[in-house]
C-alpha cells in the first residue's frame, strides 16, 4: 500500500479506535522508528526530530508527484533529505 493509499485509508476511518486507523498508525510507527533508527546509525544529533522531518517531507513528496512530475517531486525530497543529513 502506497502512502497516498495510507492517507487515503486514515482520513476515510478518522476514528482511532477503528481498526484500519490502527493499522495505519502501526505501519507509520514502524516506519517512523526505521527512519529514526537510520538517521541514529548515520549519527545524526537528533535522530527522532530527522525522522518526523524526513516521514512528512516523504509523504509531501509522494502526493506531490502525483498530479505533477513525480522527478521534480523526488529532486526535492533528496534536497530536503541533503539538509537533514548535513547535520551529521
Amino acid at each position: 500500500m502506497g502512502v497516498g493509499a495510507h492517507l487515503n485509508a486514515a482520513a476515510e476511518f478518522p476514528d482511532p479506535a477503528h481498526p484500519v486507523h490502527r493499522a495505519v498508525l502501526a505501519h507509520r510507527r514502524l516506519l517512523d522508528e526505521t527512519v529514526r533508527r537510520t538517521f541514529a546509525v548515520a549519527g545524526h544529533p537528533d535522530p527522532a526530530e530527522a525522522a518526523r522531518r524526513f516521514v512528512m517531507l516523504r509523504d509531501g513528496a509522494m502526493v506531490a508527484g502525483y498530479p505533477a512530475d513525480p522527478r521534480t517531486a523526488r529532486a526535492t525530497l533528496l534536497a530536503a533529505v541533503d539538509d537533514l543529513l548535513a547535520a551529521v
